[in-house]
């Protein structure tokens, strides 16, 4: 859903057109017989499990820094020397912005008062200078902002933004806010292209669109500004990629996945014409440049891979056939798939079942009738029907 707001400014050239807005979650309820349902099983059940898993292994302790780190729970992939440790703390961030999410329509005082328990552990964490990432801090303190290709600084804390975003509108509170907002002002400081900035961007996409978020929460143009800033500095040359490993004594060459087709950073993104690499980084990447075109009325992002990434027409949609894996979507748009793995792809594509994580996402966006494809439709129809009863 969207809603049409007064007109944006727009860059030079550009004629001025209506801005569209996702509906914030906190005006919706749901009351259907597929979503309410699924809802309420969120609510009442995964929310209260993914807590206690990761009590289970180790990411809600891990946010306590001043302890000497134990065994690595996760072993290192042979493949980037990356383990999924470095992560936890998006895992962290997406369970607060989930239990947010919940807390808008079913207010809850035991589980608010466990956000604000959480929340309390990373402010503890959170160094002088705005700093924060649980991994780096307790086991790697010296490869901080190292290996942006591989090791998700950035793709944490654009998941931390969105559970601070989702946070403060569900329960008006700004305890986390802040503390996203410092460690957001520390990355400013560092990239960008000015003089003694470093100009770097995540491996993996994903805090372009929450900046956009950020500042349509705060009203900070500098949070914009940053967004994109990323997403033009994306595949420019000299690839930062190439920079950051011989600055720490890595050959470019040896990059585990050989080419940055896999995380769109091959050329600049207003160059892409083809849809390429990693499934979920890519969608991130769409959606932030149709949020960010969205604001600034830039209609070049909207010229290239964006449509490409839909379909320039009804009858075109590269996502829809060679550009998945079979069963594992979320990993990559692969090719070299056997006939009878293409029309898997092409059915589950028709059900929907990969579209759940890219085409909703992309619904609300700018531009709508571009993102009126196939999962989203898939979704609709299903929501449309009256649910069987076994």
């Amino acid at each position: 859903m969207a809603r049409t707001q007064p007109e944006v400014t727009t860059s030079a050239g550009d004629r001025p057109r209506p801005r569209h807005l996702p509906v914030a979650f906190t005006a919706v309820e749901l009351a259907d017989r597929l979503w309410a349902p699924r809802q309420r099983v969120v609510r009442e059940r995964t929310v209260p499990f993914l807590y206690g898993q990761m009590e289970k292994i180790g990411t809600i302790e891990a946010l306590d820094v001043t302890k000497p780190p134990g065994p690595l729970a996760f072993p290192y992939r042979k493949n980037n020397t990356s383990t999924s440790v470095m992560y936890w703390d998006s895992d962290i961030a997406k369970w607060i912005e989930t239990a947010s999410y919940t807390l808008a329509t079913c207010p809850d005082a035991a589980l608010e008062a466990l956000i604000d328990d959480v929340v309390a552990r990373i402010a503890k964490a959170q160094e002088p200078d705005g700093y924060f990432n649980s991994f780096f801090q307790r086991r790697e303190p010296a490869k901080k902002w190292t290996n942006l290709r591989d090791w998700h600084e950035l793709y944490c804390l654009g998941h931390m933004i969105e559970a601070a975003v989702a946070h403060t509108q569900a329960t008006g509170k700004t305890n986390l806010l802040d503390l996203v907002c410092r460690q957001v002002d520390l990355v400013a400081r560092l990239f960008g292209p000015g003089e003694g900035q470093r100009r770097g961007y995540c491996g993996h996409e994903e805090i372009e669109l929450a900046l956009v978020k950020l500042y349509r929460l705060t009203g900070e143009r500098r949070y914009l500004e940053l967004a994109r800033y990323f997403i033009d500095e994306r595949g420019r040359q000299p690839h930062y990629f190439d920079i950051e490993a011989r600055a720490r004594g890595a050959d470019p060459a040896d990059y585990w996945y050989s080419t940055y087709h896999y995380n769109q950073s091959h050329v600049p993104v207003r160059e892409q014409d083809r849809v390429v690499g990693h499934a979920v980084r890519a969608m991130y990447l769409y959606c932030a440049m149709a949020d960010l075109a969205a604001e600034t009325g830039d209609s070049g992002l909207l010229a290239g891979c964006l449509p490409a990434a839909v379909g320039r027409s009804q009858r075109q949609a590269p996502l829809r056939h060679r550009r998945a894996r079979p069963q594992r979507a979320q990993r990559g748009l692969h090719h070299r798939l056997r006939s009878a793995q293409r029309d898997r792809i092409r059915r589950d594509l028709r059900l929907g079942w990969p579209g759940v994580l890219g085409a909703p996402h992309g619904a609300a966006r700018e531009r709508r009738p571009l993102w009126r494809c196939h999962g989203t439709g898939a979704l609709q129809q299903r929501a449309e029907r009256p649910v069987a009863r076994r």
